[in-house]
């Protein structure tokens, strides 16, 4: 049964009523109850299991009210509960129209936008992408996340494509069957773009046959969960896969010459890591056609790779965990060193081969990131 002040708030969409617990949720929060089951076939409301979200008794209701009739609940703690639908019954045939009716069926054709938290970024926190054509199910993942990660929401797959390029999230969550294009096209495409193919996938969706998983999977999607998902699942998912991304950039600041081998179980599948390592060595080429330019920037770089320089931003970042204008320098650095070590330039022109203008600034920084000046990693790593 459904305890007596709960009952008014049954039919309320995201309403979850936990039979047990002492402290029961406030009127429109969702929460997880730790009943065996659930008193009622419509699901939504009253969820005794906790792994819906709320709505189905809201749905029934709003489609009783369409045919004219009424629902109610009547029930007894600790004996159960009764759903009654009453629907009105009309023995008058409708007068036939004299002309042709075009019938329009009652539903909004552009579903309510998920509210989204005010504009300003949260520094610090991921970027996650919600993919997702049901506005209600957007809705709770919205307010899931909300604050722990900044939020985009996509309302079908062309638009969620669309936002992963432009944006370049840390992590994205994306139904399956949707319109225009559905999850499994959209992890295809983002896998395969040089922007978008190190961001981690999660699918949500109600096929859970295996061809599906198998299908997701093989598109390189990183998750496949089922509807209804646990909450509690879904977050240690995405948690463990953005702590898989920071283990992974020492892998490709190692790949990219940039760093020392030092990762040892973090290592991406052979197709990932082969288009990460082609985009890395298109960066490292266009920074050695220019290494000994002091006055190379991020914005010429940018425009040589024909990636929008915020972008690059974000991809850099994410692969690597650094920014573009660390990446030339550490870059300038790799390079000094190899120049020290292989050959007997002085320390002017080893800096001014490396595109650092002055000596003293060249020293500085190499000491800072190296803890030895030149002269003496010359004299420690001479070959």
């Amino acid at each position: 049964g459904i305890p007596e002040e709960k009952l008014p708030y049954v039919f309320d969409r995201f309403y979850q009523v936990s039979p047990s617990p002492p402290q029961s949720p406030q009127r429109g929060e969702v929460a997880r109850g730790s009943g065996q089951q659930n008193s009622s076939s419509l699901g939504g409301g009253w969820e005794g299991a906790g792994e819906g979200t709320g709505i189905g008794l809201a749905l029934a209701k709003g489609l009783v009210k369409l045919m004219g009739g009424r629902i109610s609940v009547h029930s007894e703690l600790g004996a159960g509960s009764e759903f009654t639908v009453a629907l009105p019954v009309n023995r008058q045939k409708p007068v036939k129209p004299t002309a042709p009716e075009i019938l329009i069926p009652a539903v909004d054709p552009a579903p309510a936008k998920p509210v989204l938290p005010r504009a300003e970024k949260k520094e610090g926190k991921p970027l996650m992408l919600i993919v997702e054509d049901n506005s209600d199910l957007a809705q709770y993942l919205v307010n899931s996340f909300n604050p722990a990660y900044n939020l985009e929401v996509a309302y079908n797959g062309r638009q969620g494509i669309d936002k992963a390029v432009s944006l370049i999230p840390d992590i994205i969550i994306t139904d399956v069957m949707m319109p225009e294009k559905d999850g499994f096209e959209l992890c295809d495409h983002l896998k395969r773009h040089n922007l978008t193919s190190h961001i981690p996938i999660i699918m949500l969706t109600a096929r859970v046959d295996a061809d599906s998983r198998l299908a997701g999977l093989r598109r390189g999607a990183d998750a496949y969960l089922e509807k209804p998902f646990l909450q509690e699942e879904l977050e240690t998912r995405i948690k463990a896969l953005l702590l898989q991304r920071q283990r992974l950039q020492a892998y490709y600041l190692s790949k990219a010459g940039l760093a020392e081998e030092a990762y040892r179980d973090s290592l991406p599948s052979r197709e990932e890591a082969e288009l990460e390592n082609d985009f890395l060595a298109g960066v490292n080429a266009i920074m050695e056609k220019h290494i000994d330019d002091p006055q190379f920037t991020v914005e010429q770089l940018s425009r040589e790779l024909f990636i929008d320089s915020s972008n690059l931003y974000r991809k850099l970042k994410a692969l690597t965990g650094i920014n573009p204008n660390q990446y030339i320098r550490s870059f300038r650095l790799a390079k000094a060193k190899k120049l020290l070590a292989d050959t007997n330039l002085p320390i002017i022109a080893v800096a001014a081969e490396c595109g650092f203008a002055d000596q003293g600034y060249f020293s500085r920084i190499f000491k800072k990131e190296t803890g030895l000046a030149p002269t003496k990693y010359r004299a420690q790593n001479r070959i």
